[in-house]
């Protein structure tokens, strides 16, 4: 999950200059307007200097609010109506190991998880957390700790825990038109927001690569009424990812719909290959909009259902002898 985009004549009349703004800072055309306009999406591959990032752009007009999308995007369980997210999980603030008792790990990385020695491992890990295996801890406790231990020491010392905080300073060099738009976004790529949401997902790609499991974080902030800026970071992966920073902006409209606006880029050590990249420059924009017009239909069926009254129980009272 992308780049980003506005439609100003949709916006209400204390945003007028937002337009404008975004424009100056992203690669916005009339064409990609003139598509939300016409209820289409857009979703395309934005070419990076490092040979191991890639950059994604998406755009959608939503028929909801961003304070619906937000209160739909704090449901992880919604994730996996994507064909793409296997399961998801929340975390909590601090982390518990029962948070991920019910990770269900790819039978792959278990099994993988004896060979493994320092600078040579089929699952992403320190050489500090292969030497320190336990060897009477089962490899599925073993993988699940990894990221309980990553997301605990996340929210206790921020970047400084993880080994992808270069990555991470890189990927903030990149967005600087946006953190000059929304200075705000300089604690969520830099260190940790206040009022993280964190979550699990374990997501399959096709392609004959393995599925990936991922601990994010998720901070909202609205910079001004009607406008949500959702950051999103990548904490740790088991394959492929290094980094991955995504930015959600959601635009509120006079009609109680929203434009919604994401750009994602991330280190990927699979990319160092030009045949793997022109694979996913050539199928990653069609598999954006069909993720997008998953986000709509599904956060359309959350409205629905959050409309409809629900009935009352009232449970009977027990007198005590």
């Amino acid at each position: 999950m992308y780049h980003l985009f506005l439609l100003g004549a949709l916006l209400a009349a204390q945003q007028t200059d937002w337009p404008k703004k975004l424009t100056s800072a992203l690669p916005i055309t009339q064409k990609d307007f003139d598509k939300i306009n016409k209820g289409d999406s857009v979703g395309r591959v934005l070419r990076v200097p490092n040979s191991k990032s890639i950059g994604i752009l998406a755009m959608i007009r939503l028929p909801v609010t961003s304070a619906h999308f937000w209160d739909w995007y704090r449901h992880p369980e919604n994730f996996t109506q994507s064909d793409m997210v296997e399961a998801s999980g929340e975390v909590h603030i601090p982390a518990r190991p029962e948070d991920f008792n019910t990770l269900p790990l790819p039978p792959a990385d278990p099994a993988d998880l004896p060979s493994c020695k320092p600078g040579h491992c089929a699952i992403k890990a320190t050489d500090a957390e292969i030497e320190a295996i336990q060897p009477h801890t089962s490899a599925e406790q073993q993988i699940r700790q990894w990221f309980h231990h990553t997301a605990q020491a996340f929210q206790q010392h921020g970047n400084e825990a993880l080994p992808s905080a270069t990555d991470y300073k890189e990927l903030g060099q990149a967005s600087q038109p946006i953190l000059a738009l929304f200075p705000h976004l300089h604690a969520c790529i830099e260190q940790s927001p206040q009022d993280p949401y964190y979550f699990w997902t374990i997501e399959r790609y096709g392609f004959g690569l393995k599925p990936v499991v991922n601990l994010m974080f998720a901070s909202p902030y609205r910079p001004e009424p009607g406008i949500l800026v959702i950051c999103s970071k990548q904490l740790r992966a088991s394959h492929y990812y290094d980094a991955s920073l995504g930015i959600t902006i959601l635009l509120d409209r006079p009609d109680g719909t929203s434009t919604m606006i994401y750009i994602n880029r991330s280190r990927i050590d699979a990319l160092d290959e030009a045949w793997k990249r022109r694979v996913v420059e050539r199928f990653a924009p069609r598999a954006i909009r069909k993720q997008l017009a998953i986000i709509k239909r599904t956060v359309t069926a959350w409205r629905n259902a959050a409309a409809i009254p629900q009935p009352t129980y009232h449970r009977a009272s027990r007198k005590e002898g």
